[in-house]
């Protein structure tokens, strides 16, 4: 059994869908045991960079098995036409610079790629009681939506919630309600994704 390492890889893909980026990988690993993900770099840097790793969790027969890997969706706001990721060539360590592909045709229930990759939108819900139509009292509510590779409802809702904007509470007692508005699965399109995803919304009183 080993830790996680930098893993050996073939080919690298990144794409952009509205603000958040998603990067795919293949390759070759060693046994079909080996468990292959692409993750952030710890480093505080921006624009983030990205690793392709792998582990060993349990004893395996050796085997070479390929490979295909989608990475949760990540945030990408810089506007940049390439991501460095790191990994392995020939059991070397090497970082490249992959040019992202911007997909420009997704919809928030939908497009080109079956995801809903408007993953964080703002706006005003009316409060239902004690309004007017002139000059009504409105509450600000966010939505969100988080995504696990490994199929955790639990990660993925997690996930969500720390997608929702910051921002300063309205007053000292404002709470915060988070209801969960979509849960399902999304597989295949042009980057193999395979991942359950979880919509939330907040809504504060």
């Amino acid at each position: 059994m080993t830790a996680w390492t930098l893993a050996e890889c073939s080919r690298l893909r990144a794409f952009a869908f509205a603000e958040l980026l998603v990067i795919v990988a293949d390759g070759q690993k060693p046994t079909p045991c080996h468990v292959v993900k692409v993750v952030q770099s710890p480093l505080a840097i921006y624009p983030p960079e990205f690793l392709v790793e792998w582990e060993q969790p349990k004893p395996c027969a050796d085997l070479i098995t390929d490979y295909h890997v989608v990475s949760d969706p990540t945030p990408w706001t810089s506007g940049a036409n390439s991501v460095k990721v790191a990994h392995l060539k020939h059991g070397e360590t090497v970082t490249e610079h992959v040019e992202v592909t911007v997909v420009r045709t997704v919809q928030t229930a939908g497009g080109e790629i079956p995801i809903p990759f408007a993953a964080v939108r703002g706006g005003d819900l009316p409060v239902p009681l004690g309004t007017h139509a002139e000059g009504e009292v409105r509450r600000p509510f966010d939505t969100a939506t988080g995504y696990s590779a490994a199929f955790s409802i639990q990660d993925a809702f997690n996930d969500a919630i720390k997608r929702l904007p910051t921002r300063e509470p309205a007053h000292p007692d404002e709470l915060e309600r988070i209801e969960v508005k979509l849960i399902g699965a999304e597989f295949g399109g042009i980057a193999g994704f395979h991942h359950v995803f979880v919509e939330v919304s907040r809504i504060t009183l």
